[in-house]
């Protein structure tokens, strides 16, 4: 069909009207699964970076002044959610169903490892307070 030219410009040649079917198709699932030599390439990489970090990482907030039980919390939220989340490609290979583990382990090493690091950089940061309450001294001696 041919639009009416405008009084100053040329008309358009518009193309047929989309036609809708009557009832919408369910939506299509496209699963690609990853191959085994390509999983086993990236969890060969994860399963030595990752602990070094979380190592790092578990050093500098067990520096931190906190108690005891949040340290040993700490530390042990981080192993298992780092390792949850290494071992999660494979869990979701051998049943897909599980699919929702990956993003969940993920945001909860995020959260633990993230919480580490801001507490023990914090923590580094604070002046350190004697034992009567003020502030401790800067070493002049420079």
């Amino acid at each position: 069909t041919q639009a009416p030219a405008a009084a100053d410009g040329p008309a358009l040649e518009l193309g047929p009207e989309l036609e809708l079917p009557a009832a919408p198709e369910p939506p299509r699932v496209l699963v690609e699964q990853i191959s085994e030599r390509k999983l086993l390439e990236v969890t060969h990489f994860h399963l030595f970076s990752v602990p070094v970090y979380v190592l790092i990482l578990a050093h500098l907030w067990l520096l931190a002044r906190l108690p005891a039980w949040l340290h040993t919390g700490g530390v042990a939220a981080a192993v298992v959610t780092s390792g949850l989340h290494i071992a999660a490609p494979w869990l979701i290979r051998s049943a897909p169903g599980a699919a929702a583990l990956m993003p969940i382990s993920g945001v909860a090493m995020l959260l633990s490892l993230g919480a580490m690091a801001v507490v023990s950089t914090v923590d580094m940061w604070l002046p350190r307070r004697s034992r009567r309450g003020e502030a401790a001294p800067l070493d002049d001696a420079r």
